[in-house]
């Protein structure tokens, strides 16, 4: 099922409705697409293999396209604004990047080429933060709550899953060593941003998960410049922690982590 909300909100303003009947097997050949693709981008899944896709990622792109957009390409605003908030399988989806064959050309474009693309949280968490967002003070002075974190300075070595991927269950079969470049451009942007916004940044040591929680809880500005993870434990992001076996890791900031701020 897809809606489209337009932003405006005068009377000629509607939201459009459209339901597919789909297969359920198509999707996860499709969704199974996305996940290998991830898994080749990440060093957190270089040691485990997913099960094999009989779909390429820009097939499972150009599939995706006709199913979420060309049905409701007439209702969308031209040069616009387009906002995801996927669910499960979908925050898999690069959705930039679905594409199309454009018939006048006979070239290759892309949602972005079309649209300003904008990807949200799930539209329960929206809800949540919404509800939170009643209860904040009005906007403090310009740095007075602002969280910027840079990591990592150095190489930091982690631990991360070996997961086997069976059907819609991945089923965690232990653990590998593995190294997570130092990202010095990183530890210099963070700088830079701690410069334009007068705030105080969290570099190297100082990224630890208790102190970007302590800080995040207040903040109404978050920039964040680290390594990013996806894999059997889900998405994630670096900071500075002890090694350690377990999902709860405090070298990783979580979305559970996040949403319980």
């Amino acid at each position: 099922r897809t809606w489209v909300v337009p932003r405006r909100s005068d009377a000629a303003s509607q939201v459009f409705f459209t339901e597919l009947s789909l297969d359920g097997d198509e999707l996860d050949t499709i969704f199974q697409a996305f996940s290998q693709w991830h898994c080749s981008r990440s060093i957190a899944t270089a040691g485990s293999r997913a099960n094999e896709s009989s779909l390429s990622t820009s097939d499972a792109l150009a599939r995706l396209y006709e199913l979420l957009i060309r049905p409701i390409a007439d209702v969308l605003t031209p040069n616009g604004r387009v906002v995801f908030c996927p669910h499960r399988e979908l925050l898999l989806v690069p959705f930039a990047a679905l594409r199309y064959i454009d018939s006048a050309s006979n070239a290759v474009r892309h949602l972005i080429d079309d649209y300003t693309v904008h990807v949200g949280v799930s539209m329960r968490a929206l809800d949540g933060a919404q509800d939170r967002a009643q209860y904040q003070p009005d906007s403090p002075a310009p740095g007075a709550n602002v969280l910027v974190v840079g990591y990592p300075d150095c190489p930091q070595q982690v631990l991360l899953p070996l997961a086997r991927i069976e059907e819609h269950t991945q089923t965690l079969k232990g653990w590998r060593k593995a190294e997570a470049p130092a990202l010095p451009a990183a530890t210099a942007e963070a700088k830079w941003v701690q410069r334009v916004l007068g705030c105080k940044a969290l570099l190297g040591p100082e990224a630890t998960r208790t102190a970007v929680l302590k800080n995040m809880r207040d903040a109404s500005v978050i920039h964040f410049a680290t390594h990013g993870f996806v894999d059997g434990l889900g998405a994630r992001l670096l900071l500075h922690g002890t090694v350690s076996e377990s999902e709860d890791c405090d070298q990783w900031l979580r979305p559970q982590d996040i949403l319980g701020c």
